[in-house]
């Protein structure tokens, strides 16, 4: 096409009558098209738990990258379910690669769609602070926002000989306080012991070797049955 004249064709000289035939925007000249390009959805998971994002500055995560010329708002993401992990879909020509960051924007940067940026370390960068991908069918792409792990860690204390052991969490914030004490942890028991924390199955209970003597006076007799007879029919709830 003629670049200084709308990029219209370049027709060869006519001296009778011809059928040209050409495909729309291509250069053909049998009237095929190229096939239209495969496109496929690509899923982002972006796990902000433990960021601090997004606040009431930055109330947006977007994900930013080469498909569109590293535009902002490439991709919005959103958490309708509230666990901490916002999600979005890229639509992308099948095995296209490509290069991204994940941003959080919002009135403190004035919506720009940038922000504060989550680059990928050194260790999963595809380029320097970028992360990367192939688009696949199905392909669900899964980060720790700035780190290279799928899921961001849950901080807790880890040691199962603390008090303040928590089963979920998966990096240790130093609140294990309080060493577990094994014992018996019931004060109505014969050998209850005041310094344990944590019961251990060991408590033992005098058995009532008279169960009907109520008044406890060695006798089972009708002050006994006047006792039950008095609170007989009590609702107890």
């Amino acid at each position: 096409g003629d670049p200084n004249n709308f990029n219209d064709r370049f027709l060869p000289t006519v001296t009778e009558a011809q059928t040209l035939s050409t495909c729309f925007g291509e250069c053909s000249e049998d009237g095929s098209c190229a096939a239209p390009p495969v496109m496929v959805d690509v899923q982002f998971a972006i796990d902000m738990n433990n960021s601090g994002y997004p606040n009431a500055d930055y109330d947006n995560i977007v994900i930013n990258g080469s498909w569109n010329g590293w535009g902002g708002w490439g991709v919005t993401l959103g958490d309708d379910d509230g666990d901490g992990i916002f999600t979005g879909t890229l639509n992308i020509e099948d095995g296209a690669s490509f290069e991204f960051v994940i941003a959080a924007t919002g009135p403190a940067d004035g919506w720009s769609g940038w922000g504060t940026v989550f680059n990928a370390p050194e260790e999963c960068a595809v380029a320097p602070n970028n992360y990367g991908a192939t688009a696949a069918e199905g392909l669900v792409v899964a980060y720790c926002a700035g780190s290279c792990s799928a899921t961001c860690p849950t901080p807790g204390c880890t040691d199962p000989f603390y008090a303040e052991f928590d089963m979920e969490a998966t990096e240790d914030d130093g609140s294990c306080m309080t060493p577990v004490v094994f014992g018996c942890i019931y004060d109505a028991a014969d050998n209850y012991d005041a310094a344990a924390n944590t019961d251990d199955g060991s408590c033992e209970f005098t058995l009532n070797a008279c169960p009907g003597d109520l008044d406890g006076d060695g006798l089972v007799a009708t002050p006994d049955l006047l006792q039950f007879l008095s609170v007989f029919g009590t609702d107890c709830n």
